[in-house]
């Protein structure tokens, strides 16, 4: 049995970009991890003599957000701000501050939202150290990866790494519409827009008018208005290392698609086969591209190359003339998810129909024929060898 020399390629690069990807993915997270404690901490230093202070009406409790807060907190906010690098980002807080200057001092709710604003552009700026030298990495590992790959099936050649002006073209651009970077940048735009409305929200005074506060005479609960804020940014909080994960691995994914092309045009090669994963989480849209060769000229990011979508876990193979695909297999998932092997010219659909089947012995039920117990075993044994 011949040995699934390119889906066992492909599945090996995959596994590299997942393990540099994981790395990344848990680096960004601590990051945003970090901001929410900072916010967390700096809430309590904001919000200190409220918390003494017990029988508030909600009068007096708007009136003590409303309230100034020491010049302690605006020189500590001002020194996290002197240290951000991207300049535009830097001068966007500090115009933020002088803006509430002009009222002398910032209430202890701008306080707040100031304070999110400078964690969450702390985060991202710990996001974008680590994305731009990671798709690098990436860049690297799946042109040599690829290169490596096909000279084991053909003659072999010199290998001097990805062109640097190819890589310098492919991070710079804008495949989905805008630059990773900018990415970034809105998700935490995004993201400090979510907290300010919760903020809000757990503290009433978005729904309350001055007239309305004048009237009421209900007791705040202080201990758990303070959780509640707290908590819903921390809830909150989690969109934005969820946003950050699926950024690194879609750009990821784009950034070894791109490098993968760049080694097979110096390779000559010219045709391509698109190759779906083969489990029940791929993609109508990936399922169906499964088997299609396309010409390499004509190949598309989100129409017949991958990343289709994001998180696309997709892969592509080369078809290079004169080498024979009889006998060859390809990894693929049976019914309770156990890696196995089926035939290489089996189809995303011919798949899915196999697992309905109960993943019986292959060739039998291809044939029609009543499966004999434990070839289906055999044969993945006879794989793996």
């Amino acid at each position: 049995m011949a040995t699934p020399y390119w889906e066992h390629r492909a599945a090996l690069r995959q596994a590299a970009y997942d393990r540099a990807n994981n790395r990344v993915v848990e680096a960004v997270s601590r990051a945003y991890d970090r901001t929410m404690r900072q916010l967390d901490e700096d809430i309590d230093t904001i919000i200190a003599t409220y918390t003494r202070k017990t029988g508030l009406s909600v009068r007096e409790a708007y009136d003590f957000l409303r309230e100034g807060v020491p010049q302690s907190v605006m020189d500590d906010l001002r020194s996290r701000i002197a240290v951000i690098s991207d300049p535009r980002q830097r001068k966007r807080l500090e115009v933020m501050l002088r803006t509430d200057a002009y009222r002398a001092r910032i209430s202890r709710l701008d306080a707040i939202k100031a304070s999110t604003r400078v964690g969450l552009t702390e985060a991202a700026e710990a996001e974008l150290g680590a994305i731009t030298p990671h798709l690098r990495h990436t860049a690297d590992l799946a042109y040599s990866r690829t290169m490596f790959d096909i000279q084991k099936t053909t003659a072999g050649f010199q290998m001097a790494g990805v062109p640097s002006r190819a890589l310098d073209t492919i991070l710079k651009s804008k495949w989905a519409g805008t630059h990773y970077s900018t990415s970034v940048w809105q998700n935490r735009d995004a993201m400090a827009g979510i907290l300010d409305r919760a903020l809000m929200e757990v503290s009433g005074m978005g729904k309350l008018s001055d007239m309305t506060m004048q009237d009421v005479r209900g007791m705040v609960n202080l201990d758990k208005w303070r959780s509640q804020l707290t908590s819903k940014f921390k809830t909150e909080a989690q969109y934005a290392k969820y946003a950050a994960n699926r950024l690194i691995r879609t750009e990821s994914a784009y950034v070894a698609g791109q490098t993968t092309a760049v080694a097979y045009e110096e390779c000559g090669i010219e045709r391509y086969e698109y190759m779906a994963t083969l489990d029940n989480r791929t993609s109508t849209v990936c399922a169906g591209l499964d088997g299609q060769i396309f010409n390499l000229e004509d190949k598309e990011v989100g129409v017949n190359w991958p990343p289709l979508h994001p998180m696309c876990r997709s892969s592509i193979s080369p078809r290079i003339d004169g080498l024979t695909r009889e006998g060859l297999q390809r990894a693929a998932r049976d019914a309770n998810g156990k890696s196995v092997y089926v035939p290489r010219d089996m189809r995303y659909n011919s798949w899915l129909a196999w697992q309905k089947a109960g993943c019986p012995d292959i060739a039998s039920w291809r044939t029609g024929e009543t499966p004999k117990a434990g070839t289906l075993a055999q044969k993945v044994k006879d794989a793996i060898k």
